[in-house]
């Protein structure tokens, strides 16, 4: 593929993200009528100016020819008319046609030349402006200084994004050379900048030493968050960190030791006892410590209620329950009882159960008892994830939000409630404890560090977090907090074969059920995946037919892997194609990388984003696709009954949600869950938390396709325990 170059203009950019990558149109100098779109890192360019651009050309079947730029340049004016345009565009602020004019006139038509090689020169114009000469010579500098810069990035393969993000805060070239030469690595931390392997060409090209401790050390720190990552523990040793270095490297262990030492000196890691932390993991048990003792040794608040009975107003409250939720005769019981008595004495409580235990309704409980003994509104209600706090706010009446917006994030772990603004609340309440990692909850501390009373609600038996850390096992066994584990089961008015099953589960006694006795689970056991896709297709096309419009909580397929012929990904295109006859419509379907979307699919967002206030989980319909002239221009979504307006940029964040895995089920509950265990996918990492999490997902019908085999395997696997010493800090410094 040979190489093309044009000389002409950016009249319009069609697309750009963040990083500065982006789609635009560009006019030939020559021939107006030619108007051709390029793609890339051409953030920095800027519109009406001349470029000489470079790339190669791709042919699209939809969009038809694209350049993808490879490298641009402002190009020398050839007219007088070009350097007047030049020197009057938005580059150079105040700086107005007629002085302009000026400047060639007396410079000519290579002014722009003239004065990059001799910036005094421009002070020969005549009655020009000291502020005009200041405007043109700091421009021409700061423009060639990041042409310079830009030249090198494409030149040489180097991830432009970084680059851009950079020009934007950083206006001097030297200080951003310092920066690339000197460690560039501790700066992309910072920013985080991602990927890895690209921050480590970058700081190779501008002269880090290959083998020497500046890059070693980069190495170990991004090969520790690897590890605590993959494996859920909160530190490594020596030893794993040492081997793992040396085979992604192929370095002496004296190297890694050398590169380890300066890790400490730099604070990037932390030793302890033989174990090694990164800064974040160490820190963040710190914090969890620090804060929660803080929290404890809080004076208990102060009741405006006088002269009451604790039993009195759990009375009360059961006969509201009785009435909001028409729940003929509700009372709670003992275990209930005690952990509404134990909110009122404990500034933290740590509630636990299985499903069916009216988890919910003590929350319900513990907000009404704050309101009628302490007389305020200063709580709230959160968790993880988006659907997890609809569903609080659904079935307790209270308003609930997710952890990220509570402490309003802008961004990966930016959050405007922090240790310096945090918020002062009396009463915070989190359900799906299970589901929050180290980090997190850390972060959730250091913003809502004056906290008079802290709940923690969730089921010990679901799946940790994605992230490291143990965090709501870890605080029980701890035995430090008053914690009450409800076992009653009271979401069911007959047997109930779901609850049944996870109760069996989680105590390790799933042997024993008669499993053709236990009403509405479904088991379809199949080896055969030719047999397990029609049972799939039979028993979707019969539970969809019933869905009622609008409902994404009706009906959900999970699955514990995305690989696999019954994988997640093949999944969502078998149920699309099957069931969204949409996707026949060629003209209104857009296609982002592999993957298409049709009007009607049901998808879900990836990631936290403070502006369309979505939630890294949150599920939603697609309503309407937009194009313009056979292209697409953005698409209508609703998320949570609300119309969210999606452009191309938000779609790296969408994917389809017919199927999706048990971790991003966690927090949600669904009238059918249809459980796929595919018996073509290695099965080496399906556990007993696996299952118990994704078939307590369901609530009124749970149907398991795929390997009988798998399951019974799954079921007899622990979890590996997640190695931390949260356990251990806490039991030490209480």
């Amino acid at each position: 593929m040979s190489t093309k170059k044009y000389r002409g203009f950016l009249s319009k950019f069609l697309f750009i993200n963040e990083s500065g990558w982006g789609i635009g149109l560009f006019i030939d100098e020559d021939n107006k009528n030619h108007q051709m779109r390029i793609k890339g890192p051409i953030g920095q360019m800027q519109t009406k100016i001349i470029y000489e651009i470079q790339g190669n050309l791709e042919d699209h079947p939809k969009y038809g020819q694209a350049l993808e730029v490879s490298s641009f340049k402002i190009a020398d004016s050839t007219t007088i008319k070009q350097a007047i345009g030049f020197l009057s565009s938005d580059l150079f602020p105040t700086i107005g046609k007629k002085t302009a004019e000026q400047i060639v006139d007396f410079l000519g038509v290579d002014a722009i030349k003239k004065i990059r090689q001799d910036p005094e020169i421009i002070k020969t114009v005549p009655d020009i402006s000291h502020s005009a000469i200041e405007i043109i010579t700091s421009v021409v500098n700061r423009v060639d200084q990041e042409q310079e810069l830009v030249e090198i990035f494409t030149m040489n393969g180097l991830r432009l994004p970084f680059l851009n993000q950079m020009l934007k805060w950083h206006d001097d070239k030297n200080e951003l050379l310092e920066i690339f030469k000197t460690d560039f690595y501790s700066y992309s931390r910072k920013n985080s900048f991602q990927p890895f392997l690209e921050v480590d060409r970058v700081s190779l090209y501008f002269g880090v030493e290959k083998y020497g401790v500046v890059r070693i050390s980069a190495w170990i720190y991004e090969i520790i968050k690897e590890i605590l990552f993959t494996t859920g523990h909160t530190f490594t040793t020596s030893e794993v960190l040492i081997a793992e270095t040396r085979k992604r490297l192929q370095v002496s262990r004296e190297t890694v030791i050398e590169a380890l030492v300066f890790c400490k000196n730099q604070k990037t890691l932390v030793f302890d006892n033989h174990k090694i932390y990164s800064d974040e993991s160490w820190s963040d048990e710190e914090e969890i410590i620090t804060t929660i003792k803080t929290i404890t040794s809080r004076a208990n608040l102060k009741p405006t209620l006088e002269n009451f009975s604790e039993d009195d107003l759990i009375q009360e409250i059961e006969q509201e329950i009785e009435t909001s939720f028409k729940i003929p005769n509700f009372q709670y019981d003992d275990f209930q009882r005690a952990a509404l008595k134990s909110f009122l004495s404990s500034n933290i409580l740590i509630l636990t159960g299985g499903p069916g235990t009216g988890k919910t309704m003590v929350i319900n409980g513990m907000v009404r008892l704050y309101q009628k003994i302490y007389g305020s509104q200063n709580f709230a209600l959160g968790a993880p994830t988006g659907r997890a706090a609809s569903r609080i706010t659904e079935t307790t009446n209270f308003k609930a939000t997710t952890i990220h917006k509570l402490l309003k994030a802008s961004g990966d772990d930016v959050f405007e409630i922090n240790a310096s603004n945090p918020l002062d609340l009396d009463l915070i309440i989190l359900d799906e404890a299970s589901m929050l990692s180290n980090h997190l909850f850390a972060d959730f501390l250091r913003g809502t560090s004056p906290v008079k009373k802290l709940v923690l609600v969730g089921d010990v038996e679901q799946l940790p977090s994605v992230s490291y850390g143990n965090l709501f096992e870890d605080l029980i066994t701890a035995n430090k907090f008053p914690t009450i584990k409800l076992t009653k089961i009271f979401r069911q008015k007959e047997r109930n074969g779901i609850i049944e099953l996870a109760t069996a589960i989680s105590q390790g006694q799933p042997q024993n059920l008669e499993f053709e006795n236990l009403k509405n689970i479904h088991f379809l056991f199949e080896e055969n995946n030719q047999i397990n896709s029609e049972n799939l297709i039979k028993t979707y096309q019969a539970l969809v037919a019933k869905q009622p419009v609008g409902n994404l909580n009706y009906l959900q397929v999970i699955c514990p892997y995305y690989k696999g012929e019954l994988g997640i990904n093949n999944l969502n295109t078998i149920i699309q194609k099957k069931f969204n006859g949409n996707l026949l419509k060629g003209d209104k379907i857009f296609k982002k990388g592999e993957m298409k979307f049709a009007i009607n699919d049901k998808v879900m967002y990836l990631k936290n984003d403070s502006t369309l206030e979505l939630s890294n989980g949150d599920m939603g319909i697609i309503n309407l696709l937009k194009f313009e002239n056979k292209k697409f221009t953005s698409a209508l979504v609703e998320f949570n009954n609300r119309d969210i307006v999606l452009k191309n940029s938000n779609f790296s964040e969408l994917t389809l949600s017919y199927a999706i895995s048990v971790h991003k089920s966690q927090g949600s509950e669904y009238n059918n869950v249809i459980l796929i265990l595919d018996p073509s996918s290695n099965n080496y990492f399906l556990t007993k938390k696996i299952i118990y999490t994704a078939i307590t997902r369901a609530k009124e019908n749970l149907y398991i396709i795929g390997s009988q085999e798998s399951f019974w395997k799954g079921l007899e696997k622990i979890t590996a325990s997640r190695k931390t010493t949260l356990v251990e800090k806490i039991q030490k410094n209480f």
